[in-house]
């Protein structure tokens, strides 16, 4: 900020809500003048606008979309001494193709009224760039117009290539770069292995682990977007789907619903990449592998936003990986996933930056699983496919030729008589997934090739395996292949792939520290935090539909200040505005809301504690006598938690044959042995019976005699001295006594 603020041109890195936006706008609050800021996509404007008018700074963008009269409005504002705007978004279309808004921009600038020019996601300028727009390469013509104007360059995801491409192309002037760290340790990363059964396993990680929260799951092709979203609408999840097949109208109500938390899961193509700006994204799913990792890094990212801790998984089979080779027609990176390196570590080393991946603290699948590496030499391996793959031709599928070297006898194998070839079954002490991980290993090697081909009857899309010479015949003669395998047995990630929830730990580090240094940890009993959290929900619901429009929940609050509050749980403005994210413009619109919400809470809780003391109360003590004597009179108990509902209602049965009536106010009757059990106090009793603490819970377990022979001598005792003492002989007593021990 005090770079641009200068007058250098920026160039600033930064990951997915590590504040890029904060770097212009509050420069633009401080500075005289406007803020010319190109963004790429209208749905990305339209929610900074909302964001910037929900505290108080004026701000305006200009797009093809808009009605006429509205664009002038805005241009003539320009034109004022006095412009109220600070910021001006717009599109790199209508820079290239609007020659009015240009007019009006020299005449800020003859103003010395344009303070600064703003390119985020900047990555877009660049062709080496994985969402390379034409329209951004133009841009470079506002350095040319306006030399002396600071430029800022902003991206979440860019390589070095890609850095110097963007500076080069937006012709940016001896300028600063500032680089954020691209870890996000907030995200947990893991690679699964796709089965058949992707759709069924998708369904319970997010049943057991995020259920009704926000989620986007990524699918290659439009097909897959639509079937995966109906199969969770099967399930009974909320979900739509988005994909560059809809028309605009569609595509901006599927969004909104989502933004809106009408529906929680958006499975999308990568058309659904840019423009999301919803801090509460708690899983981000890659159906298939994506294009690159700069795409997977971009992705990802939308999870989290809030600093909380969300999940990132990417489903992973060969299949998809030539699926997208097909649609590639860039070089080909290494696909095979490890099960053994850092997550974490390998994607932030594709952008240049070392991660130790000790300090992953188990936020990773392979770094939870704590898998010892070993290396072994799989040169022998590797020429015995080379010599298989030759023999049959180089004419089939690493599908194929991993059946054949582990020795199948299946229908395809027998038709085409590869089972007679020498190295059949060679490899069969290696499992599937070893012998599948060599051959890819292989293909990135340059040992062997893969051609990809598409079925022009049916479409389906293929790779037939070849051999390199040159690189075959470094290998004979003598050039090592060393791969690094789990040192335990069973840790393979294509033989027993690891389920989600067992492989990803919760972190044991804070994440986010929430807790203001100045306020006072207070403990908080966690249902009445829950309740608190679960009401500011529905308020903050109620806010949304009361102002209408285009404002989103977590324009109001995010997740992350609820959290805060229900934790803290303030008591007054003062307290309210120690809470990280409520300012006063904030405090001023919702904080009586809000605190009434907090204070009705905890009454409510309060009372309820109270009103539990009051009804756990303990009851006066009685003997084993003053029970029998109650059970002699008809009193009523609820039924025993140990009793079977048959044993319960023949007790029922039997008490209305006997015509017992219940006096009012008296206790319950015999038919529970809890009942009894509860009101048995462990107070001396006298001529042998025991005290009430030897019946314990062991007493009321399975296990007949033992049971009876602890309480039902007492119990005929306690009868056959009431009988001598003048009183009825207690056959209700010893009859329900007999039923409950099963006697």
């Amino acid at each position: 900020m005090n770079a641009t603020m200068s007058g250098h041109d920026v160039f600033v890195l930064m990951p997915t809500g590590g504040g890029k936006s904060l770097t212009y706008q509050l420069p633009a609050v401080c500075v005289a003048g406007i803020t010319l800021v190109v963004s790429p996509l209208v749905s990305l404007i339209q929610d900074q606008i909302m964001h910037l008018s929900q505290v108080n700074i004026p701000a305006a963008y200009l797009s093809g979309s808009m009605e006429w009269q509205e664009q002038q409005q805005i241009l003539s504002e320009l034109n004022s001494a006095c412009c109220k705007f600070k910021l001006l978004y717009v599109t790199p279309e209508k820079i290239a193709r609007s020659d009015n808004l240009f007019r009006h921009l020299e005449s800020l600038h003859r103003r010395n009224f344009l303070a600064r020019i703003v390119i985020d996601e900047a990555h877009c300028v660049s062709q080496w760039g994985h969402d390379f727009r034409p329209d951004y390469q133009g841009l470079g013509v506002l350095k040319t117009k306006f030399p002396l104007v600071p430029l800022m360059a902003l991206t979440a995801t860019a390589t070095l290539s890609v850095k110097e491409d963007v500076v080069r192309a937006l012709g940016l002037v001896n300028c600063i770069v500032f680089r954020q760290t691209f870890n996000r340790p907030n995200l947990r990363y893991a690679v699964i292995a796709k089965t058949k059964n992707c759709l069924e396993d998708i369904n319970k990680f997010i049943k057991e682990n995020h259920p009704n929260e926000s989620g986007i799951i990524y699918c290659l092709s439009r097909m897959d977007c639509e079937k995966v979203s109906e199969k969770l609408r099967e399930f009974g999840h909320k979900t739509a789907f988005y994909h560059g097949n809809m028309d605009s109208e569609e595509r901006a109500h599927v969004q909104f619903q989502w933004s809106k938390d009408a529906i929680n899961i958006i499975c999308a193509t990568i058309a659904f990449g840019m423009g999301i700006n919803k801090p509460d994204v708690r899983f981000v799913i890659h159906h298939s592998i994506p294009k690159s990792i700069e795409a997977y890094h971009q992705e990802s990212g939308r999870a989290g936003r809030d600093n909380l801790p969300a999940t990132c998984l990417l489903y992973y089979n060969y299949g998809d990986y030539i699926r997208v080779k097909h649609m590639l027609t860039q070089g080909a990176t290494e696909c095979t996933p490890t099960n053994l390196d850092c997550r974490r570590s390998i994607q932030l080393a594709h952008f240049g930056e070392k991660f130790d991946g000790s300090t992953c603290n188990r936020t990773c699948d392979n770094c939870s699983k704590a898998v010892v590496a070993v290396e072994n030499d799989v040169s022998e391996s590797a020429k015995q496919l080379v010599t298989l793959i030759t023999a049959m031709g180089q004419r089939f599928s690493v599908t194929h030729v991993l059946d054949v070297f582990r020795g199948s006898m299946s229908q395809q194998v027998k038709k085409h008589m590869h089972d007679r070839l020498e190295y059949h079954g060679m490899g069969k002490h290696l499992s599937k997934g070893v012998v599948e991980r060599i051959l890819h290993r292989m293909v990135f090697e340059g040992i062997l090739r893969e051609d990809i081909s598409k079925s022009d009857v049916f479409g389906s899309i293929s790779s037939i395996l070849k051999v390199d010479d040159a690189k075959a015949k470094e290998l004979f003669s003598g050039c090592k292949l060393i791969m690094r395998f789990p040192a335990s047995k069973g840790n393979d990630i294509f033989d027993k792939p690891e389920s989600v929830k067992k492989s990803l730990q919760p972190s044991t580090n804070k994440l986010n520290s929430e807790d203001s240094p100045s306020q006072a940890q207070v403990s908080v009993d966690p249902a009445l935090s829950s309740k608190i959290y679960s009401d500011l929900q529905k308020l903050r619901l109620e806010l949304v539909n009361e102002a209408g429009g285009n404002l989103m929940p977590y324009h109001i609050m995010g997740n992350s200040e609820l959290q805060q509050i229900s934790k803290k749980l303030p008591k007054t403005n003062e307290e309210l505005l120690e809470i990280n994210g409520i300012g006063k413009v904030k405090s001023n619109k919702y904080g009586a809301r809000i605190l009434a919400v907090v204070t009705e809470a905890i009454e409510r809780h309060q009372g309820m504690h109270q009103s539990t003391n009051e009804n756990t109360a303990p009851l006066p003590k009685r003997t084993a006598e003053e029970v029998i004597l109650a059970a002699k009179r008809g009193a009523k108990s609820g039924p025993s938690k140990g009793k079977s509902r048959k044993d319960i209602k023949s007790a029922r049965e039997t008490n209305k044959k006997s015509k017992l009536e219940t006096p009012p106010g008296m206790q319950a009757p015999l038919s529970d042995s809890m009942g009894m059990r509860n009101r048995m106090e462990s107070t001396p009793i006298s001529e042998g019976f025991r005290s009430s603490n030897e019946f314990d819970s062991r007493s009321f377990q399975a296990g007949g005699e033992q049971r009876s022979s602890r309480i039902l001598p007492a119990t005929l005792t306690a009868s056959k001295r009431l009988s001598e003492e003048g009183g009825e002989a207690s056959s209700f007593a010893e009859f329900a006594f007999k039923r409950m021990h099963r006697i």
